[in-house]
């Protein structure tokens, strides 16, 4: 018995003959509707399941593309498609057997299913040893925290019933909609076209659809691949930038400054590498150990000197990240710093990007008794509007109006609009790419508190800003 129907009454002998047979009729029915349901069902997993890994197979694929093209093209979003193949699985069945094989395919199934991407659509099986997957992206280059994400997800061996592990390498090949396909069959098409080509080049060889993507993207890649063994062998460090009082030129702080350490020991600026760190998400591990060292930092100088304040930047990805208020509260907590004497420095660009989820966040920052400043003030779309939102202390007058002080005219007057605005607001004022005396006079005139730029300091060690601070005290005792 697979189901039951009940009909019942308080009085007894209720249901005549004839009603009892309908109920018989109806019940028959149901059972026969219900049976029919479960046989669609099952027929629906054989037309569209593949048996052995329990993932999609093709067809239930290329059914599901052509809906999320619908969904892509109506979010103004770029749907790539992966196309997976495990590099020599032929020599695998020869040298252990189908049983073996069959198994790695089946952990294969099981790691796919739990990936854990946001933008990952529908993930299948669609050849014997080949597997698909598609993603909704914002643009391109996330392409490369995909790939990243994949390439951490097979990296753990994969181990043989009774016998040893082995490593599993996996070519891929990869096309976007609407940039090289208009329709799902195209779009597979194309990205089995780039995974040949991916497989002819190598094994694990990661090829696109189109050539420029593929010289532009794979270059990012290997790039990405570098930052990863930078992270792990602890080659990022942070320089500092001293902020200087106009009252009377002495340093009252820092602004830490993201540096990468090569293998040969020259250092790199953040224009190379940030971007890259961004759209690949590996921004919010750097964040982390941005926020360990910020205030490890801030507990050394402010044992020197406790009126100094030391600001870092937090990028648009970080905002969206849920552990950023514990990672900062339990490094605060941990070094036993002032919160007060730190500063987050945000954009405008990143706050319209994060929207109200930034503003969330930095409310959460300002609840623990960390200052915000507003940095590249001026550069943004809608200024006025997130100065009225934003829990924000201080504006960073962007270094372009600043350079051409004091003879550009328009500069002098922007320049001169935002310190009358933030005066009349109660926030303090910080100019930074200063470069020049005649440049530090102006903005004096104008009332600025502080400035900081390469008339001052450039971005130093932290074994140089430590002896800045040793000097300005024994400066202060003559």
């Amino acid at each position: 018995v697979r189901f039951l129907l009940f009909v019942y009454s308080d009085e007894p002998m209720t249901f005549s003959q004839e009603e009892i047979q309908l109920i018989k009729e109806i019940s028959l029915e149901l059972s026969v509707a219900l049976m029919h349901i479960e046989k669609a069902g099952k027929l629906e997993k054989l037309l569209f399941e593949d048996q052995l890994t329990g993932l999609k197979n093709e067809k239930y694929m290329l059914n599901a593309l052509k809906h999320e093209i619908e969904t892509v093209r109506e979010g103004d979003l770029v749907l790539a498609l992966i196309r997976m193949d495990i590099s020599n699985f032929s020599v695998i069945n020869h040298k252990f057997g189908y049983f073996v094989g069959d198994s790695i395919l089946r952990e294969v199934g099981r790691r796919l299913s739990n990936f854990k991407d946001r933008s990952v659509g529908t993930v299948a099986r669609i050849g014997p040893d080949e597997f698909a997957l598609s993603c909704h992206l914002r643009n391109i280059p996330e392409i490369h925290r995909i790939i990243l994400g994949l390439r951490e997800l097979f990296e753990k061996p994969f181990s043989l019933p009774d016998g040893p592990s082995i490593d599993l390498e996996f070519s891929m090949g990869i096309s976007f909609f609407p940039q090289d396909a208009k329709n799902a069959e195209d779009l597979m098409g194309a990205a089995g076209f780039a995974l040949k080509r991916a497989k002819r080049e190598a094994d694990g060889g990661i090829a696109f659809y189109s050539d420029k993507d593929t010289k532009e993207l794979l270059s990012k890649v290997k790039f990405l691949d570098i930052l990863e063994r930078a992270l792990s062998q602890n080659r990022f460090l942070l320089y500092y930038q001293p902020k200087f009082s106009l009252k009377n030129e002495k340093p009252t702080g820092f602004e830490a400054l993201l540096r990468l350490k090569e293998e040969d020991g020259s250092v790199v600026a953040p224009g190379k590498f940030i971007s890259v760190l961004e759209s690949s998400g590996l921004i919010k591990r750097v964040g982390y150990w941005v926020v360990e060292e910020v205030t490890s930092f801030l507990k050394k100088i402010n044992a020197l000197d406790p009126s100094l304040n030391l600001s870092f930047n937090i990028s648009v990805n970080q905002f969206k990240d849920k552990r950023l208020i514990e990672v900062i509260r339990k490094a605060v907590s941990k070094e036993g710093v002032d919160p007060g004497r730190l500063q987050v420095e945000v954009t405008e660009m990143v706050l319209m990007e994060a929207g109200d989820e930034a503003i969330e966040i930095l409310e959460a920052i300002r609840d623990m008794g960390i200052e915000i400043s507003i940095d590249d003030f001026g550069t943004g779309f809608s200024s006025l509007v997130y100065l009225k939102r934003i829990p924000a202390d201080t504006l960073k007058i962007d270094k372009s109006f600043v350079m051409g002080l004091p003879y550009n005219k328009e500069d002098f007057e922007i320049v001169r609009a935002i310190v009358l605005m933030a005066r009349s607001l109660g926030k303090r004022v910080v100019a930074e790419g200063v470069e020049r005396r005649d440049q530090l006079e102006v903005l004096k005139a104008m009332g600025i508190d502080e400035a900081q730029g390469f008339f001052f300091s450039k971005p130093i060690p932290e074994g140089e800003a430590l002896r800045l601070i040793d000097a300005k005290i024994k400066d202060a005792k003559k």
